[in-house]
């Protein structure tokens, strides 16, 4: 079967799991810094979590790609990223 194939047969089903933490303000979440970073890293991660589980998985490979996240220390790398800096240049 070809990717393009594959991919049309795929259905997506999601799990939408929501919290509400004091500092989350859904109309003016792009006010609060660590919103904004909460925001886009979900951004990120939603899109590349269908893609690993969603396609990479149903095709075998979802070892590999672990392999390669692992060789390439992508985890590490986007915690670093998600991290919150503050006023004080710390991390939250």
């Amino acid at each position: 079967m070809c990717i393009k194939t594959y991919i049309q047969e795929i259905k997506l089903k999601a799990v939408l799991i929501v919290s509400e933490p004091s500092w989350w303000n859904a109309k003016g979440y792009y006010e609060n810094r660590k919103a904004r970073y909460t925001a886009l890293t979900e951004f990120i991660k939603t899109p590349y979590a269908y893609l690993k589980y969603g396609i990479v998985e149903k095709l075998g490979l979802l070892e590999k790609l672990e392999d390669l996240e692992e060789k390439l220390k992508l985890k590490e790398l986007f915690y670093s990223f998600t991290m919150v800096p503050t006023q004080k240049g710390e991390v939250q």
